[in-house]
C-alpha cells in the first residue's frame, strides 16, 4: 500500500524527458541560481524532466561514498533502499532534510531498509556537510551528475538536483517516488509511512 495521495503529497510520475545540464561559473552562481529556481516554484518545475516511474527499473549507482566506501545500489538488499536527491549542502532545507533522515536512520535501519544521499555537491563539502551534521548514512558527492541525470533529477541551465526521493525494492524496481522541492520534512514523513507498510506487508500473518 502507497502513501495516500493529498495535496502537495508524493507525486507518482509522468513521461519522462532527458533534462539540460550546464555548468556555471561558479559555486556562488549555482547556489544563487538555486535560489532563484525555488522562488519560480512551479513555474520552472513545468519546464524539468519528468521523474523515473514507480515500476521502472532503477538506474545502477556504483560510487564511492564520501566515507571512503563503494556504494552499489544493486548490492543493497534488505527491505528497500531510499536515494534521496537534496539540491545544496549547507542550504536550509537540505540542513534539515538531513537531519531529519539523520535523526531517524536508526528506525529506519530497524526496518531493514537503506538510505543514501546524493548532491551535485563536491566531494570535500559533502564531507564537511555530513560531518557536521553527523549523519549516519552513505552520502555520494555526485559532481559529473551522471547519477542526477540517470534519475532524471536535474533542473535545467543551472545543472543541480532538485529535491526527489525514490525508494528503490531490493530487485531494483522503483516502489515509491516522493516530490515535494520546498517542504524537506514530507520526504521524512513519506518515506517513514511507506517503509512502516512495507515492512507490515513482508511480515508474516500471525
Amino acid at each position: 500500500m502507497s502513501p495516500r495521495a493529498t495535496p502537495g503529497a508524493a507525486r507518482l510520475v509522468s513521461p519522462r524527458a532527458t533534462p539540460d545540464a550546464a555548468r556555471l561559473v561558479s559555486p556562488r552562481a549555482t547556489q544563487l541560481a538555486g535560489r532563484l529556481a525555488c522562488r519560480r516554484g512551479r513555474r520552472v518545475a513545468a519546464h524539468c524532466g519528468d521523474m523515473l516511474k514507480v515500476g521502472e527499473r532503477a538506474p545502477e549507482i556504483d560510487k564511492v561514498a564520501i566515507d571512503g566506501q563503494r556504494f552499489v545500489l544493486s548490492s543493497q538488499g534488505g527491505l528497500c533502499t531510499v536515494v534521496y536527491f537534496f539540491p545544496k549542502a549547507f542550504t536550509r532545507d537540505c540542513t534539515v532534510e538531513a537531519q531529519l533522515f539523520r535523526d531517524n536512520h536508526a528506525e529506519i535501519a530497524l526496518a531493514g531498509a537503506s538510505i543514501v544521499g546524493i548532491s551535485t555537491d563536491d566531494h570535500r563539502t559533502q564531507c564537511r556537510f555530513a560531518e557536521t551534521h553527523k549523519v549516519p548514512y552513505p552520502m555520494i558527492a555526485d559532481r559529473d551528475r551522471s547519477v542526477c541525470r540517470a534519475y532524471d533529477v536535474l533542473w535545467p541551465l543551472i545543472g543541480i538536483a532538485r529535491r526527489i526521493t525514490y525508494v528503490i525494492a531490493p530487485t531494483m524496481e522503483i516502489a515509491a517516488v516522493f516530490h515535494h522541492e520546498f517542504q524537506a520534512k514530507k520526504h521524512r514523513d513519506d518515506v517513514l509511512s511507506f517503509i512502516n507498510e512495507r515492512f507490515r506487508a513482508a511480515r508474516p500473518a500471525v
